[in-house]
């Protein structure tokens, strides 16, 4: 008879044992616990860098690809030379490895001629809360 009960309560939807919740919240809703959510600060930054290679994604499985792009399928490693912004996530020297789609479609059609040349970048770096970054929409403004 208890059985009975219970099983009609929890068709009913009610809650009968102690420590149950009844909280009615969806069970993959984001959990914020009190802390107001901030937005990611988004801005352009522009870069000169001179281009080192351009290969296929995964052909160098030992170097750090950083996307550049929504559906990066190649990779352009360049050689930064000068960088517009107070704070920005890389200096002149260092070397990155970007993630582009197309290179055909970013340089032109004879993409591998562009190699050892300088162009000018912009990007669109994103800059978490936690000061992690992300970069998105990589194109040139040459």
């Amino acid at each position: 008879m208890a059985f009975r009960l219970l099983l009609l309560a929890a068709c009913a939807g009610l809650t009968l044992l102690a420590g149950c919740s009844s909280d009615t919240t969806a069970p993959n809703a984001p959990v914020t616990h009190n802390r107001p959510f901030v937005k990611d600060h988004e801005a352009v930054l522009r870069f000169k860098a001179k281009i080192e290679d351009i290969q296929p994604m995964g052909r160098d499985l030992s170097i750090s690809v950083t996307p550049a792009s929504s559906d990066p399928r190649f990779v352009i490693s360049v050689r930064i030379l000068a960088v517009d912004d107070a704070n920005p996530p890389f200096g002149p020297g260092e070397v990155k490895h970007l993630g582009i789609g197309n290179p055909a479609e970013f340089f032109g059609p004879d993409f591998n001629a562009v190699i050892g040349h300088t162009m000018t970048f912009d990007v669109n770096w994103i800059v978490s809360k936690d000061r992690q970054w992300r970069f998105r929409d990589l194109h040139l403004t040459e």
